[in-house]
């Protein structure tokens, strides 16, 4: 489930004793693209950290005093702009810049879940 607010996952495991059938883990989440705002704002055109697409090269960037942090699980969303499909993000002096992440904004480590949703099977990733 996601909302605007918080995101809640749940992970379900088949249980293959007491001969009861098989189970079926076919994703069924949809996935919608976030748009690209057609014109570059002064809010983004600030944030030099939006141009990497990757954890970790996100996080151990840094020019100038702003330090770069990715958004894992989510994309950016900036104050006056809105949602965004930019996942890293920067900030100066631990003062957030003008963005908020809806899940988990990361600045030292990528670590999280990857789902491989063919074999059935999630494991702990260095890319979240």
């Amino acid at each position: 489930m996601t909302s605007d607010d918080a995101l809640s996952l749940t992970m379900w495991k088949c249980n293959t004793w007491g001969g009861k059938g098989t189970c079926d883990f076919t994703n069924t989440t949809v996935s919608t693209p976030v748009p690209v705002p057609a014109v570059q704002s002064p809010e983004l055109a600030g944030d030099h950290c939006n141009e990497y697409g990757d954890c970790h090269t996100c996080i151990s960037a840094s020019a100038g005093g702003v330090s770069c942090g990715w958004c894992l699980g989510g994309t950016l969303s900036y104050q006056g702009v809105g949602k965004t499909p930019f996942k890293c993000g920067g900030f100066k002096a631990g003062t957030p810049y003008n963005f908020t992440c809806p899940a988990d904004f990361r600045t030292t480590d990528c670590k999280g879940y990857a789902c491989d949703w063919s074999s059935q099977k999630c494991a702990i990733s260095d890319d979240g």
